[in-house]
């Protein structure tokens, strides 16, 4: 899963990704929207996954990787119209760094739930970790 935002949520998408890897054991990588545009995007079909933060840039992009084929989800706080594909999380005018992260919280919880998975690091080095 390609998780991608610009600006300060940019920093939303690191903890996302990383969320979604450790609890929710997923493969995952995260990208400043103008990283994904150059390179990464390109790669967006049928059996890819992307999470998008935002909405200036996001939402049209969020529309033309539905359209490509991926499965995406869009955390925003506009409203954007339906598309084969794309579930818009929106949170109004709550939107922003911190609020982001929590609909990814409850996903990474309910995709270990749903694997068997528990939610723990499997490796805990003694250099990363206190």
């Amino acid at each position: 899963m390609d998780v991608v935002a610009a600006g300060a949520r940019v920093a939303t998408a690191g903890a996302a990704a990383l969320l979604l890897r450790e609890a929710g054991h997923l493969p995952t990588a995260s990208f400043s929207t103008r990283e994904y545009l150059h390179g990464p995007a390109d790669t967006a079909g049928p059996g890819r996954a992307v999470l998008l933060f935002g909405a200036a840039r996001e939402v049209p992009l969020a529309l033309d990787l539905a359209r490509y084929g991926a499965r995406v989800v869009l955390v925003t706080e506009f409203d954007v119209p339906a598309s084969d594909g794309l579930l818009v999380v929106r949170l109004g005018g709550l939107g922003g760094c911190v609020l982001d992260v929590l609909p990814v919280q409850l996903a990474a919880y309910a995709l270990a739930q749903h694997a068997g998975q528990p939610i723990e690091l499997r490796h805990m080095p003694a250099d990363t970790k206190l």
